[in-house]
């Protein structure tokens, strides 16, 4: 079995790999939007003008021909009607792209969290000591295949994953000794991230009873939809990369030489 530090690291590799990737797509894609929008503004604002009965520049891209139209003030009104409905397109996309990513992105941290201290049961199996049972019939199938403590772990990661943010956290100080908390990311925010990717999954991004009884310091008001503003999305970034680098160094400096 390999040494728990190399595991440990490459896993955080691949985690940093995948942030990575995550956040570059988002930069470019809000990029590609913006410069959208900021295109279709300029033209709305040239139709706007020419139907005021003003002498107007029509908007060009550096190498671009003007193609010249002839239209009557209906005509004006659909082009205008037609930026206003892209614009609006756009602004649902951005929402739309950055609540994807923040889901995707929720999901590369918990599973690197449950990666590494998967790997640690796996090299402190005494640690899964617990009343919970297994029939002869799946020990002898176990056995056979040399799977039983992959098993064990696999199912003790899984069970896991879905129990509480609180619990999760109770859960690696109790059996490891390691405080998330210790990272510098308060509990209460990691529950918040938490409860904001379940409203975006199950709820559309509507705020209901059950997040604000997780969240009750939140400002959020029940019925409104949250949205993930780009300064909110680095601030997770951010504060989900603390947490996992702070995992990774804990797990390093405790279980390295196991």
């Amino acid at each position: 079995m390999s040494d728990i530090s190399e595991v440990i690291k490459n896993l955080w590799g691949k985690y940093q790999d995948a942030v990575d990737d995550l956040t570059e797509f988002v930069k470019d894609s809000t990029e590609s939007l913006d410069e959208r929008v900021a295109q279709y503004t300029e033209i709305r604002c040239y139709l706007c003008r020419v139907k005021a009965g003003e002498v107007a520049e029509p908007p060009r891209r550096p190498g671009e021909s003007v193609h010249t139209v002839t239209t009557d003030e209906k005509g004006l009104d659909r082009f205008i009607k037609g930026a206003d409905n892209l614009l609006a397109a756009y602004e649902r996309h951005s929402s739309m792209l950055l609540e994807m990513a923040f889901i995707y992105l929720v999901s590369i941290y918990d599973a690197y969290i449950q990666d590494v201290f998967g790997a640690v049961l796996l090299r402190k199996p005494e640690a899964l000591r617990s009343k919970k049972q297994l029939t002869y019939e799946k020990i002898l199938e176990l056995q056979e295949s040399g799977r039983l403590l992959d098993y064990l772990v696999e199912r003790e990661v899984h069970e896991l994953s879905y129990r509480s943010v609180r619990d999760q956290v109770n859960y690696y100080r109790d059996k490891f000794k390691i405080d998330l908390e210790a990272s510098g990311v308060p509990i209460e925010h990691l529950v918040e991230i938490n409860g904001i990717r379940n409203l975006l999954m199950h709820n559309k991004g509507v705020i209901n009873h059950v997040f604000i009884s997780l969240v009750p310091e939140s400002n959020a008001f029940i019925g409104h939809r949250f949205i993930i503003s780009n300064s909110y999305w680095l601030e997770i970034v951010e504060a989900l990369n603390r947490i996992a680098a702070y995992a990774r160094d804990a797990i390093i400096e405790k279980f390295g030489g196991a």
